[in-house]
C-alpha cells in the first residue's frame, strides 16, 4: 500500500504536467494595455516550440496571476533566469505573436 501511494505521489507532477511546456531562461516583460495582456519573452532557452523563439502571455487579472507578474518583474529586475511552464498551443494573432499561456514559473538560484 505504501508503494502504491508513493507511487501516486511522484506520478501526479508528471501527469498534470502532460502536454505543457517548459523552458528556462531570463525574461522581458512587455504589456498590452488594448488586450489587458502580459506578453513574457524568454531569452537563452534554446527552445523553438512556437517557431523563433519562446513567448508566453498571461492577464494579470487574478491574485495567481499578479503574483505572477510580481515574480517576473524582480525576476527581469535583478537578470535572474526562471523556469517556466506554458500550457495550450501557439497563438499566432495579435498581440499574442506565436504565444503560450504561462501556467507556471520558478525562480532559479543560479
Amino acid at each position: 500500500m505504501k508503494k502504491l501511494i508513493l507511487l501516486i505521489i511522484f506520478m501526479t507532477p508528471l501527469i498534470v504536467n502532460a502536454g505543457a511546456t517548459t523552458a528556462a531562461g531570463t525574461v522581458t516583460l512587455s504589456g498590452n494595455g488594448g488586450h489587458s495582456i502580459v506578453i513574457v519573452v524568454l531569452k537563452g532557452s534554446g527552445n523553438t516550440t512556437c517557431g523563433d523563439g519562446l513567448r508566453y502571455w498571461f492577464k494579470p487579472d487574478t491574485d495567481f496571476n499578479r503574483a505572477l507578474l510580481s515574480m517576473l518583474l524582480s525576476a527581469q529586475l535583478s537578470g535572474k533566469r526562471v523556469y517556466l511552464t506554458g500550457a495550450g498551443t501557439c497563438l499566432s494573432q495579435y498581440p499574442y505573436n506565436n504565444a503560450l499561456l504561462l501556467s507556471n514559473i520558478t525562480l532559479m538560484n543560479d
